[in-house]
């Protein structure tokens, strides 16, 4: 097992015992900090890919995702009860696939259950998400504006991210990174099949 397997399987070891637990792996590019996000055209790629094939089931929506100083932040969609929690990290790490050129932030998160309160944002963020869920994983690809107000948030660039969710804890390290390389591109330029490296 390859040292990524290996933090990747401590991670697994650690959400099956936390509360509310979230495992989702993130690609974008490592500047000072983890920066989620990537190219235009990868996410357009993906997105027509999965709209083309017959056996994913996908949905997409719009959500609005208010954050507050207290670290409490609600998500609110059409057609559903507001949702009010506090996402506490509690492990991380980040790795790089090579070959891409791309990193990618692997992140075990409790999201524990907050009351409703009114209280005045900090930052708001626009998602628009295409959904894509199954057993073991669940994709989200998300086109995200953020701002101090939803006004400022549509005057900013958006922000094409892709995240893998582990749904199942007992899912095999080497199998969620062979899902993630599918999200990563598993071809060449010339169509040629490339074996991704993560290291």
């Amino acid at each position: 097992m390859s040292t990524i397997q290996q933090r990747l399987q401590q991670l697994l070891n650690k959400a099956k015992t936390a509360k509310h637990p979230e495992l989702e792996l993130s690609i974008g590019q490592l500047k000072d900090t983890f920066e989620p996000g990537v190219t235009f055209s990868h996410f357009q790629t993906l997105s027509e890919l999965i709209s083309a094939t017959p056996s994913i089931t996908y949905n997409t929506s719009h959500i609005i995702t208010y954050i507050y100083a207290n670290g409490v932040r609600s998500r609110h969609q059409v057609g559903a009860t507001p949702v009010f929690q506090r996402k506490v990290l509690l492990d991380s790490f980040v790795f790089q696939c090579v070959e891409r050129q791309l990193y990618i932030k692997a992140k075990l998160s409790a999201e524990i259950p907050e009351t409703a309160h009114s209280k005045k944002p900090v930052l708001v963020r626009l998602l628009q998400r295409q959904h894509c869920s199954a057993s073991e994983f669940t994709i989200d690809l998300s086109k995200t504006v953020s701002g101090k107000t939803k006004v400022k948030a549509c005057e900013n660039a958006p922000i094409f991210e892709v995240e893998l969710e582990v749904n199942d804890f007992n899912t095999k390290p080497a199998k969620i990174l062979q899902k993630l390389s599918s999200l990563l591109g598993t071809y060449d330029t010339n169509g040629a099949k490339i074996n991704l490296t993560f290291q």
